[in-house]
């Protein structure tokens, strides 16, 4: 299972969920993958809507959320997304250091096994 974080920030942003108790909720064994990625405010409703752009830095909303969410799970894959305004190589590169740090920080983790 795929968790994207910056779409659980958005939906607890834009429609009031807990992004915290979904994390927790999940079965931590089957999430193989967390996505992160930027987004932007809605043109005509600003703060109040939240866009998925996938062309903006992760915000650190979205760094908090993946550290909640990797403390939670253990060490996952963590894909960092950009499909618009791409930066300069070293901008992604320390967005990527970033994650990798948070995975490394958490790899302490309880991972959960599946119990038969």
């Amino acid at each position: 299972m795929l968790l994207d974080v910056n779409n659980l920030y958005l939906s607890a942003h834009n429609c009031g969920i807990d992004a915290e108790a979904y994390i927790r909720a999940l079965p931590t064994e089957l999430v193989g993958e967390i996505h992160i990625a930027g987004y932007d405010q809605d043109e005509k409703y600003g703060e109040q809507l939240f866009i998925d752009s996938h062309a903006a830095p992760v915000s650190n909303s979205v760094w908090q959320l993946l550290d909640t969410a990797l403390e939670f799970l253990g060490p996952k894959p963590v894909l960092l997304e950009r499909d618009a305004n791409i930066p300069a190589f070293e901008v992604l590169r320390e967005e990527r250091l970033q994650a990798h740090q948070l995975v490394t920080e958490n790899s302490h983790a309880r991972i959960t096994s599946i119990s038969r």
